[in-house]
């Protein structure tokens, strides 16, 4: 069985798809998120921001309360590169999500996506990373069907309430430190 990918896009596709991503994120999406201007970014998390993601453009942010904790988001662009950043309100980044080329994936996460689901199309994987693993995120596509695949580092797939698990404990553990 082979796997089928898409071609990953060209990287002025790659900045056209982040823009529209970026747009997407600024809007309200969840109920008490609200869209700031990046200016308005906590001085804090704007440091981090130019530390970390050196040469860096924010190109949108957010403030939401999930789950009783205050976070903020925002979309940075680096060169071709479209990182969404999730930060406690301490300026730590407590997730960073970036859709890269199925082939940078760890093999492991190539050898599950090509066995178990070889007669899908990889349409995009998504790498987040928390403070305390790293998960892809595949879009599936065969036919007019689409699916989601979360898999860990070693290629061991995650069921939807693992997934939601590790987000709530990098929640869990911003609530905690404030304590």
């Amino acid at each position: 069985m082979a796997i089928l990918l898409a071609p990953f896009p060209e990287p002025k596709d790659t900045i056209m798809f982040s823009s529209l991503l970026g747009l997407c994120l600024s809007q309200p999406a969840i109920a008490g998120e609200v869209r700031i201007d990046a200016a308005a970014l906590p001085a804090n998390i704007k440091a981090t921001i130019a530390a970390k993601y050196v040469g860096g453009t924010t190109a949108g942010a957010s403030r939401e309360k999930s789950k009783g904790v205050d976070r903020y988001e925002a979309t940075v662009h680096i060169g071709t590169r479209s990182l969404d950043l999730a930060f406690a309100t301490d300026g730590t980044v407590i997730e960073e999500e970036e859709v890269i080329p199925l082939t940078t994936a760890p093999a492991a996460v190539q050898a599950t996506l090509k066995a178990k689901y070889g007669s899908w199309t990889v349409s995009q994987v998504e790498r987040a990373v928390t403070r305390s693993q790293t998960v892809f995120d595949a879009a599936l596509k065969k036919g007019t069907s689409t699916q989601e695949v979360v898999l860990d580092s070693n290629g061991a797939p995650m069921t939807e309430s693992e997934a939601e698990e590790e987000e709530g404990e990098s929640e869990g553990d911003e609530a905690a430190e404030k304590r």
